[in-house]
């Protein structure tokens, strides 16, 4: 993605960026029910989502806050970052957006790093020529005719890893980095409201295996 009106070079826009190109290729990929593509290409955009909102709340806590108030605060979790940056110029409970968000969003790139803590079980998918979806068939299952693409053990990342909440962490992400930069007026950060309308175009439906 290139934004047409803001140019200021800044990691946090290069990385949403990045996020913003990794998310409608996953929707492309769901479309052709490449599921192993859509997870792969959804992971990177939870990664690179939580690397963002890191960003963004460290700029703007070394930038407004004393060198020993953020030297003690950069040692903290990126939610609670967010919760005393935020808290500063508005009532923020932890359980409502957009610190929720930020919890979640951290919750799965921590996931990721650390992915010894969650089972991904097993499970199969099976994905036909023309486009049918079996998923876990058993022997008595009446399997479509050509060739057949296996997805094994994609069952359990295709619940949080897909398109759908890829688009949804992304909304949500950049409505929460707009609301911090409108409320300390920092114009580096204006390429998020640009980036916001696009992604607020974009629909993902449901589709057969019910994510």
């Amino acid at each position: 993605m290139e934004l047409g009106a803001s140019r200021k070079a800044t990691i946090s826009k290069i990385l949403m960026e990045q996020a913003y190109d990794s998310l409608t290729n996953a929707i492309t990929a769901r479309e052709k029910n490449q599921f192993s593509v859509e997870v792969r290409l959804s992971v990177n955009v939870m990664l690179l989502l939580g690397i963002s909102l890191e960003g963004v709340v460290n700029e703007l806590g070394e930038n407004t806050l004393d060198n020993w108030t953020w030297n003690e605060l950069e040692k903290s979790t990126t939610p609670l970052k967010w919760k005393v940056i935020l808290g500063a110029k508005k009532n923020c409970p932890a359980h409502e957006r957009p610190i929720q968000t930020i919890i979640e969003v951290m919750k799965l790139r921590n996931y990721i790093a650390h992915p010894k803590l969650k089972n991904n079980g097993g499970g199969i998918i099976l994905v036909g020529d023309q486009g049918e979806v079996l998923i876990n068939p058993t022997d008595d299952t009446l399997l479509p005719g050509g060739d057949l693409t296996i997805y094994d053990g994609y069952n359990t990342l295709i619940k949080d890893f897909n398109a759908r909440n890829a688009l949804m962490y992304t909304t949500r992400s950049l409505q929460a980095i707009n609301e911090i930069v409108t409320l300390y007026q920092a114009p580096d950060f204006e390429w998020s409201m640009e980036m916001l309308k696009e992604v607020e175009k974009m629909k993902v439906e449901r589709n057969t295996t019910g994510n």
